[in-house]
């Protein structure tokens, strides 16, 4: 008996370090059992399989080595990852029975596929309890579904132009995406000065935007600074720059906004100084055609005086 087994542990060393790697001493003696009658491992053909999200069905082999002899079986049961039983695949579990000399088995695993969009997703399929045969190294294959073909849509203002009065304080701009909203994507922007500046009419910003898969309307903020100087109304910009994932940048990337100004200039106080500097300086042009019209009232009067006292000496008696 102990030349039996020695000879059946050389003719399946190169077996033995993948079995017993893990096994211990359960394992060994199944193997010892299998190789003496050539009843074989059974293990996946693969530890990894990928599947298009379009595919109904993935084919997963099952391997029968070392030894065929017999009828042997074993029990598979597929397990959630990322991927969930009902919504990305159809749950499955039974057993496998090889017939003698058979060293080939195929499980079928139903894909769920709809036109949602989804994202890689995974799940997995397991071997257990082996009847007759040991189970080899490749014991759980992991299933790939690939996400399918994604729409991430374009961004864009959905205004070009916006007004704000000074003193409202905040201004709300909609960035929106249209024609697809696949995947999560992020969108960079950033204010420009241009007759307004930033720090005494808003607020800089150069931040990022962030849809989750299917959000379709974002909201950007823009403090507005309120003061008292006296200004024409002020305008600066704000530009969409870059989108990730595939999302494209719409015509509509830029857009202007409008502080309306609320200052009034107080007419009343600047005219006093100003009246009481023209009393005792320098004279404006109505004070000087006043004048000119006095002076020559006074000197067609005077005319008058003196022409009357001459002819009141002519007439005079010697």
């Amino acid at each position: 008996i102990k030349n039996i087994i020695l000879n059946s542990v050389e003719k399946s060393i190169a077996l033995t370090d993948k079995v017993l790697a893990g096994g211990g001493v359960n394992a060994y003696s199944a193997l010892l059992y299998a190789n003496n009658y050539n009843m074989g491992i059974i293990d996946f053909d693969r530890q990894e399989i990928i599947a298009e999200n379009e595919e109904n069905i993935v084919e997963v082999f099952v391997n029968r080595a070392a030894g065929s002899n017999g009828e042997v079986s074993v029990n598979y049961i597929t397990e959630n990852n990322s991927a969930k039983a009902g919504l990305d695949y159809v749950a499955q579990s039974g057993t496998l029975t090889f017939a003698d000399g058979e060293t080939k088995k195929v499980i079928n695993v139903s894909i769920i596929n709809d036109s949602n969009y989804k994202q890689e997703e995974s799940f997995l399929l397991k071997l257990s309890d082996a009847v007759g045969a040991s189970l080899g190294s490749q014991t759980v294959s992991t299933i790939t579904i690939l996400a399918n073909a994604a729409n991430p849509g374009v961004v864009q203002f959905e205004n070009s132009t916006y007004q704000i009065n000074e003193a409202v304080n905040l201004i709300t701009i909609r960035v929106i995406r249209n024609e697809g909203s696949d995947g999560e994507i992020t969108v960079n922007y950033s204010t420009k000065d241009r007759s307004a500046l930033a720090g005494k009419d808003y607020v800089e910003q150069s931040e990022t935007v962030v849809f989750m898969n299917g959000e379709t309307t974002k909201t950007i903020n823009i403090p507005v600074i309120d003061d008292i100087t006296v200004e024409n109304d002020e305008v600066f910009s704000i530009t969409l720059l870059s989108a990730t994932n595939n999302a494209a940048i719409g015509s509509t990337y830029i857009s202007t906004i409008t502080i309306i100004s609320d200052d009034v200039a107080n007419s009343g106080a600047g005219n006093t100084s100003s009246s009481d500097d023209s009393s005792g300086g320098s004279l404006g042009p109505c004070s000087l055609v006043l004048i000119i019209i006095v002076l020559g009232a006074f000197r067609r009067r005077t005319m008058e005086v003196l022409l009357n006292v001459n002819t009141a000496k002519r007439m005079a008696p010697l």
